[in-house]
């Protein structure tokens, strides 16, 4: 499994939650058409097109991608829709 790379230059670090326009922008950048796609979607359009797993949102409590750009927010988003109402 490969990870996704560290943060390129004009894009948020790592720590930082990754906002929408941040995350289209990217993707725009790379070629893809992400005008009507939603965060995860285009998250993992992003990993397909740099050859990488596109398993963001799957994590269940852990990531072993340890130098993917979109752990943080991966792990955030998954422990927040896991969470009992």
């Amino acid at each position: 499994m490969t990870e996704s790379t560290a943060a390129a230059p004009g894009t948020p670090r790592e720590e930082e939650t990754m906002r929408y326009q941040d995350i289209q922008k990217m993707a725009k950048r790379m070629g893809l058409q992400a005008n009507k796609m939603r965060k995860t979607e285009m998250v993992r359009a992003i990993q397909r097109a740099e050859g990488n797993n596109a398993c963001y949102g799957t994590a269940v409590s852990f990531c072993e991608q340890h130098n993917c750009l979109w752990r943080e927010d991966c792990l955030a988003e998954t422990e927040q829709a896991s969470a009992p109402n």
